[in-house]
């Protein structure tokens, strides 16, 4: 997954590429689990696809800003 940003820049979504095509329709917030550094859930709040290959995908979440590793 690509985050969207970067350094000291809050976070609020990464681009995630399968190897496969996935059906849009049926990837949904709901599908997806991400956790801070501390271990909590974030609440995603979208799914978007990105082109029309059916890979590439953008999952947004709140605005993220603390440091270490995060869990998608």
């Amino acid at each position: 997954a690509v985050p969207n940003g970067t350094g000291v820049n809050p976070v609020s979504a990464v681009r995630v590429t399968f190897g496969e095509k996935v059906d849009a329709g049926s990837f949904r917030p709901a599908d997806v689990a991400l956790t801070n550094p501390t271990g909590g859930a974030v609440t995603v709040t979208g799914v978007t696809a990105v082109g029309t290959a059916g890979t590439e995908f953008d999952v947004t979440f709140a605005s993220q800003s603390a440091t270490g590793s995060y869990t998608l």
